[in-house]
């Protein structure tokens, strides 16, 4: 009758791993996915979040170096607007 599909649950460090196999050592998605027993579209699909990960991460880096660089630029004005200013 109807049997229940188990569906394999695999961990972060796992996934993670498998994506910069890939990445770092020129192996295909095919190549990785033979011996590991995934399929090729799961691999696609860790490697696909693992970049949005990363652009976001890389994203909000960015976003914090602007915060602090507008920071710094404000404090070294008012430094200056002191100094320069008649006693």
């Amino acid at each position: 009758m109807g049997q229940k599909r188990s569906h394999k649950q695999y961990s972060k460090e796992f996934k993670e791993e498998v994506v910069t196999l890939i990445r770092d050592q020129d192996h295909s998605v095919v190549e990785a996915s033979k011996p590991l027993g995934v399929t090729s579209n799961m691999l696609y699909r860790w490697k696909g979040q693992q970049g949005q990960l990363s652009a976001g991460t890389a994203l909000a880096k960015i976003n914090r170096l602007r915060y602090n660089m507008s920071s710094a630029a404000l404090y070294y004005t008012a430094v200056a607007n002191r100094r320069d200013a008649p006693s």
